[in-house]
């Protein structure tokens, strides 16, 4: 039985370790830049089948600027294409909005795209 014991407890110490790495690697990328995070799982649209994506295809979060309490959104050109953005512009900005206004050191946003304010 010692046997056995000794044979498992390397295994779980590398368990261990691989699991504090992954959590680091996870807080880290969260935490370098929280904004940019939440605006790109946005971007991704919903994990459920039943849900609709609202916000076009293929769109990227260029940058995103922190000046105070406020945050410029630089998004890419596909934001505003086809009919997804024309028939659902309102309800595009205001996730967005309702997104990025999750975090506590954002209360004012701006949207721009090619740099043009929407």
């Amino acid at each position: 039985m010692k046997k056995n014991k000794k044979s498992i407890i390397p295994w779980v110490i590398v368990l261990l370790i691989l699991l504090c790495i992954n959590i680091s690697y996870i807080i880290n990328n969260i935490l370098e830049n929280p904004e940019k995070k939440i605006i790109e799982l946005l971007l991704e649209g919903p994990k459920e089948k039943n849900l609709k994506r609202i916000i076009p295809e293929n769109t990227k979060i260029i940058s995103i600027e922190k000046n105070g309490e406020t945050a410029v959104l630089k998004f890419s050109k596909e934001l505003k294409s086809g009919e997804e953005f024309t028939n659902n512009k309102e309800n595009i900005i205001n996730s967005i909005l309702k997104t990025a206004l999750q975090l506590n050191e954002i209360s004012n946003i701006k949207i721009l795209v090619e740099g043009e304010e929407i």
